[in-house]
């Protein structure tokens, strides 16, 4: 138990009065009663100054044995507080990976899906040029069939005056007069188709 210099100077100040006390009291000075008082005063104030001393080290001694204790438990509660700390920061890292993956995914497949349209666009686009071209070269040259058809339809069909030559009708005799029996130009036609001679 430690005591400072304050209390030291006071007991040992109460030790003289107590003993200047006793010394006046052996000489019939004073009566008990008044020595009775100052030692009771004296008991009170050394019983004081020992309780409070006592009290601060054994507060001292509690808190030195329990520091470590307690530093543990801080310690301890620190680990916790970390420990809870770094598993929100985990979950919240994950869930933000997994929306952002998805994320990416849906962007993919957007990207995806307007590289089949734009290719399904140049492809239609290219077909739709090639018809066009086709369409294109078949009016050209039906415009030139037609110029070549208009250039026929002009030039006659008909031989020359020169080279018309028709066989002279048959003549008939005279009213009432029979000639020769001659075949008719109608009865060669008929024995001709069936043959016969």
């Amino acid at each position: 138990m430690d005591i400072n210099k304050l209390s030291l100077t006071i007991l040992l100040l109460l030790a003289w009065l107590c003993g200047v006390l006793v010394t006046a009291w052996s000489s019939r000075l004073i009566t008990i009663r008044e020595i009775t008082l100052v030692l009771i005063l004296f008991t009170i104030t050394v019983i004081t100054v020992f309780a409070r001393h006592s009290k601060a080290a054994a507060l001292t001694a509690f808190l030195n044995h329990h520091t470590r204790d307690i530093m543990d438990k801080q310690l301890a509660d620190l680990k916790e507080a970390h420990r809870k700390r770094i598993s929100s920061l985990k979950d919240e890292f994950a869930q933000l990976s997994q929306s952002m993956q998805r994320t990416i995914n849906r962007l993919q497949h957007d990207y995806r899906r307007l590289n089949i349209e734009y290719d399904f666009m140049i492809d239609t686009y290219q077909d739709t040029q090639r018809t066009i071209q086709e369409l294109e070269d078949r009016i050209v040259y039906l415009e030139g069939l037609r110029s070549r058809n208009t250039a026929t339809e002009r030039t006659p069909f008909s031989a020359p005056a020169s080279r018309v030559q028709f066989s002279d009708p048959p003549r008939r005799g005279p009213a009432g007069s029979r000639g020769p029996a001659t075949p008719s130009p109608l009865s060669q036609v008929a024995t001709a188709d069936l043959g016969w001679t």
